[in-house]
């Protein structure tokens, strides 16, 4: 860890600062998994432009693999796509397309949107001479 910013005081002072306000891997917490985090990582990487100290909303804590993955993605250049969906089924890649809008027409009549959560459940009774479904 010896170069900048990282030999720094303050980088230390900024990376404790974000590991005490979220010390869970925010890319695994997208996925509904508990797992520390330890490492703050650049939002946006210093290498395509990102700011060496900046606000706590700039950094994120990742636990090794996922900062590996994202890593190799800045490191070729790439947008970083947090892989994965949550509890509903959307993408959990807050820059994915099912949630800017960006893959669907909007001026489509037909057009796709994301579902909100319902609270309607397939309920199946286990009778053997009751072969029908009902929505709860």
């Amino acid at each position: 860890m010896s170069k900048f910013p990282y030999n720094t005081s303050r980088w230390q002072k900024l990376r404790r600062a974000k590991l005490n306000r979220d010390p869970l891997c925010s890319h695994c917490q997208g996925l509904g998994r508990v797992v520390m985090g330890k490492i703050v990582d650049h939002v946006k990487a210093i290498r395509n432009g990102g700011d060496p100290f900046p606000a706590l909303d700039g950094l994120q804590t990742l636990c090794q693999t996922c900062h590996n993955r994202k890593t190799q993605s800045d490191m070729q250049d790439n947008e970083h796509v947090v892989h994965g969906f949550d509890a509903n089924g959307d993408p959990i890649d807050q820059t994915h397309d099912w949630h800017t809008g960006g893959a669907f027409n909007h001026e489509s009549p037909t057009r796709q949107v994301p579902m909100p959560p319902t609270n309607t459940y397939l309920i199946s009774s286990n009778d053997d001479d009751k072969d029908d479904v009902s929505w709860v």
